[in-house]
């Protein structure tokens, strides 16, 4: 206001952190004065205190110690009266009330074992928007009428905690954590609240719209010293395991963790999204790890970050205890150095026990991730002996798996796009299964998995993993002379020959095999054309839809046709003209089976001990020498 008396001037003054608002002047004027108030050093006054309610805290610490004992949860958040930010809240910082709160609860949860934090408490929920009791057509709504608008009925809600503080001032790294129902104290804090924002969330497809609302307070938050774990495991399996790490490092001569971490093994969820084993059915989320940039940590991820705590700790009966319950159904091929550390960690007679049914459950989705952890096991201290018996064991297993992987390997050629993708079993996986069979005196096996390989030539091609693979295992001495090793090289040796004993012939006419998959009438003219002898090119005159059907036929079923639209006259017209594609790819077949056979040359088998090769092997190289001359003839 304006006045000529200074005693008729109106003032204010209050903290510029409390919740107010400033109107627009509409006549004089108005003098704003923003300041700091400050204790100088070497005042003697003492600085204003919250009141004092000591005599509370006994109280208080015995109802905390009732705590997690059977209630809604496991800790309690007490919302705090003023606004805080996060990067400004603290508990020296606190105001009034929320001081004598802090300072009641800190001391009583110290004196009931718990543990006392400063966190910020966040709440969204999402409801159907009306404005004065009416709902609202759904295309109509802006994103300006959002703060006119009221939630009919919140139908989801999401509470969770972060930005933690000690008491002594510290930021703990325990990112999210969710607030389970019940936990949020006084109870009805927030009701009628105004929220810190509102906004709405557009229609899409048969959804309506949503409103959605964000509240925001700090908060006391407790929970027993014993349940710190629980607590972590309520944000994610993942959250427990980086809190128990952080806990080891920093744990020096005091506490030891293995009785947490004996815990956790206990409470690890049956599956990736089974929640039953840490508190009932949707408590919590299990695998869910915000971190900054709100994405979840995988599962595999997680047991690789378990595995190592395992290893590091060096509890050789933790780590028997996690191979059997969580590794053994549900390794994923990401661990796999954490989890050799584990097996050198348990012992090869703990091993002899996990391996075989580990391998009997992966080896026909991970093959080749299961031979490289048997070699690294054989490659171990004291490789002999116990361990040694542990590989041949496990070995035995691989054998018992082998026909199944085969088998999986078989259908995931023909039905890629159903099945999920596993690893090849490629000239690797054939290299070292028979060099391992062969270290571990497992002849009799090795004999047996070569004939099941031959028995799948789609799932292990003989024409090039086999002559790669041999090729490789001609240098372990003696393995050679093996009848497992003769019964793959004849394999490889016969296919070869079956299909290019002799170089391919010229194509005599333009005929194209055609086995059409649509047998429209449209399709029946481009057989025609095709087993046709003598026309090299044919013009289908269509319209653009008929052009396209033909087109997909001629690239889905590889047909020899070069094809392109002449774009004059109405209809457009598709012209095709005969190539020799399958000729000129066939001729490079031919010519990698030609240096295939001089690889099986090279890796030919050697004679048993005081014997000669057998007659079929020694034909078999004979008609390779022929077949690698008359290709080189041909040049």
């Amino acid at each position: 206001m304006q006045a000529e008396e200074p005693s008729e001037l109106a003032f204010a003054a209050f903290y510029a952190d409390c919740v107010h608002e400033t109107r627009p002047v509409r006549e004089g004027f108005r003098l704003s004065l923003v300041f700091n108030l400050c204790l100088r050093p070497g005042d003697t006054g003492r600085p204003p205190r919250a009141p004092d309610h000591d005599d509370q805290v006994a109280d208080v610490a015995e109802r905390l110690a009732e705590l997690g004992s059977g209630g809604a949860g496991d800790k309690l958040a007490w919302t705090l009266e003023h606004q805080y930010t996060e990067a400004g809240l603290s508990f020296d910082v606190l105001k009034n009330g929320d001081a004598a709160v802090a300072r009641v609860l800190g001391e009583a949860a110290a004196r009931a074992g718990c543990v006392c934090h400063a966190a910020i408490v966040h709440v969204q929920e999402q409801g159907e928007p009306t404005i004065e009791g009416e709902y609202l057509d759904r295309w109509s709504v802006t994103e300006q009428d959002a703060g006119d608008m009221e939630i009919d009925e919140v139908f989801d809600t999401d509470h969770w905690l972060d930005g933690w503080v000690g008491r002594d001032g510290s930021r703990p790294a325990f990112e999210r954590i969710p607030l389970l129902p019940g936990e949020l104290l006084p109870r009805g804090a927030l009701d009628g609240a105004e929220p810190d924002r509102q906004w709405l969330r557009e229609a899409t497809g048969n959804e309506g719209i949503t409103l959605q609302r964000a509240y925001r307070r700090a908060a006391l938050v407790v929970w027993p010293h014993a349940k710190t774990l629980d607590v972590m495991a309520s944000a994610g399996v993942g959250r427990a395991v980086a809190w128990l790490t952080e806990e080891r490092r920093a744990a020096g001569a005091g506490e030891p963790i293995e009785p947490l971490v004996s815990r956790l093994i206990d409470i690890w969820p049956g599956d990736d999204s089974d929640t039953e084993g840490m508190g009932g059915p949707g408590r919590y989320n299990l695998f869910e790890d915000f971190g900054d940039e709100g994405e979840a940590s995988s599962a595999e991820t997680v047991r690789a970050e378990m595995l190592r705590l395992l290893a590091a700790l060096g509890d050789a009966s933790l780590g028997v205890r996690f191979l059997d319950r969580v590794v053994r159904t549900r390794y994923a091929g990401g661990e796999h150095d954490a989890l050799l550390r584990v097996i050198e960690l348990i012992g090869p007679r703990a091993a002899e026990e996990f391996l075989p049914d580990f391998l009997r459950e992966h080896f026909a989705s991970l093959a080749a991730d299961n031979l490289t952890l048997l070699l690294e096991v054989g490659g171990l201290e004291s490789a002999k002996g116990a361990w040694r018996d542990a590989l041949r064991e496990a070995l035995r297993a691989v054998f018992q798996a082998l026909p199944a992987a085969l088998e999986a390997q078989a259908e995931e050629r023909s039905f890629a796009w159903l099945l999920r993708r596993r690893q090849p079993l490629d000239e690797g996986v054939v290299r070292d299964l028979f060099a391992l069979a062969w270290r571990c005196g497992l002849a009799d096996e090795a004999e047996t998995a070569a004939r099941a390989v031959g028995s799948h030539p789609r799932s292990v091609s003989p024409h090039r993993t086999l002559p790669a693979a041999l090729s490789a295992l001609r240098g372990e001495e003696g393995l050679p002379a093996t009848a497992a090793y003769a019964g793959l090289w004849r394999q490889a040796a016969d296919a070869l020959l079956a299909r290019s004993s002799t170089a391919p012939e010229e194509p005599r006419d333009w005929t194209i095999s055609a086995d059409l998959s649509c047998d429209c009438d449209l399709c029946g003219r481009l057989r025609a054309f095709c087993e046709d002898p003598a026309a090299r090119q044919e013009r289908f005159s269509l319209r653009e839809d008929l052009r396209s059907h033909l087109e997909r036929t001629i690239e889905r079923d590889r047909l020899d046709l070069d094809h392109e639209t002449e774009r004059r006259g109405r209809p457009h017209t598709l012209v095709c003209t005969k190539n020799r594609a399958s000729h000129s790819r066939r001729l490079d077949e031919y010519a990698e089976d030609v240096s295939c056979m001089c690889t099986l040359l090279e890796s030919a088998p050697d004679p048993p001990e005081a014997g000669t090769l057998p007659p079929a092997v020694e034909n078999d190289v004979e008609r390779l020498q022929q077949a690698v001359a008359a290709a080189a003839g041909s040049d």
